[in-house]
Parts: structure tokens; C-alpha cells; sequence
């Protein structure tokens, strides 16, 4: 048989410094993921077809940030994170920055979770 040769060309444009993901919240009513990242990055995601799955935004963290969770709140509109800032951040998933926050008054806060039934959220 005749063999092929094929030649690649190797470039590097940017340094890709991958992150540990710390927390995800996955939300039934919009089929999106909702994960933080060791550096305080949070990424949205969703199923795609075939299995895999798509990026569909990403909120850069600031530096020294720390995320602890992730809550979907009013059935996937509101993504809600908490941290060891000692603040709860209610994000604008359009701007791409927190919408408003929260200082919880008592240092960090390691999880919290939400419950359709329950004002406010517990943390």
C-alpha cells in the first residue's frame, strides 16, 4: 500500500492554564450546568447532541476569588454563588458580572442550597 505522510504544524497561541472545578449546579428547567472553577471562573454549559457538551458562557474571576456554590433560583432565571468573601452574588448572565450581592455578615460561606418554596435562600 502507499504510505501518506502528513505533516503538522505545532503553534501555541495561548497558554492554557486549566483550573479544578470546585462546584456545579445542573438546572432541570433550562438543561444547563452551572460550574465554578478553582479560579473563580464560572462557566455555563449545556447538553448538546451526541453527548457532548457546549459552552455556552464564561465569567472570569477575579483575582483571590473564591467560589464554594452554585444555586439556580426562579426555575433557571437567576444563578446565585456564594464564597469565602462572605458574600452571596446574585449574576447578571447577560453582562457577565454579578448583578447584586449580599455581605452575609459571617465571614464565608462554604454551601448553600434553594428550595422553591423557601424566601430568602438559605446559605
Amino acid at each position: 500500500g502507499r504510505k501518506r505522510e502528513v505533516v503538522v504544524h505545532r503553534c501555541r497561541f495561548v497558554e492554557w492554564q486549566p483550573a479544578a472545578i470546585d462546584c456545579l449546579a445542573f438546572c432541570a428547567d433550562s438543561g444547563q450546568l452551572a460550574l465554578a472553577r478553582a479560579n473563580g471562573d464560572i462557566e455555563l454549559v449545556t447538553p448538546h447532541h451526541e453527548g457532548a457538551w457546549t459552552k455556552i458562557l464564561c465569567i472570569r474571576g477575579g483575582p483571590g476569588a473564591s467560589l464554594r456554590s452554585l444555586v439556580w433560583a426562579d426555575e433557571g432565571a437567576r444563578l446565585l454563588s456564594c464564597g469565602l468573601d462572605g458574600f452571596v452574588h446574585d449574576w447578571d448572565l447577560g453582562r457577565l458580572r454579578p448583578g447584586r450581592s449580599l455581605d452575609v455578615g459571617g465571614g464565608g460561606v462554604w454551601c448553600m442550597d434553594g428550595h422553591p418554596q423557601l424566601r430568602p435562600l438559605p446559605a
